[in-house]
């Protein structure tokens, strides 16, 4: 299993995430600052999918995340949000 955790800014404060990638599977938990309960199994907004999308392939281009792992997070992003891969040169 690999997890992955970012942090944002929102009006409500900073918001952790975490994303867990096991079996071919994305799940993603989320929380604020000042709450201590993580919501498990949550779906995530569209931008803040593009964000952590955006993470990641900075992972993979320092060799912190493999191929495998970014180009599964493109199908699940495909899947549910229709969002399309980025074309990289």
């Amino acid at each position: 299993m690999q997890k992955h955790e970012w942090n944002i800014e929102t009006e409500d404060g900073r918001r952790y995430n975490r994303a867990y990638y096991h079996a071919n599977r994305w799940s993603f938990s989320t929380t604020l600052q000042t709450d201590p309960d993580w919501q498990e199994n949550v779906k995530l907004d569209k931008e803040i999918l593009q964000g952590f999308r955006e993470i990641l392939w900075a992972k993979y281009q320092r060799r912190r995340a493999t191929w495998k792992v970014v180009h599964s997070l493109d199908k699940y992003l495909e899947a549910e949000h229709g969002i399309e891969p980025p074309v990289r040169p």
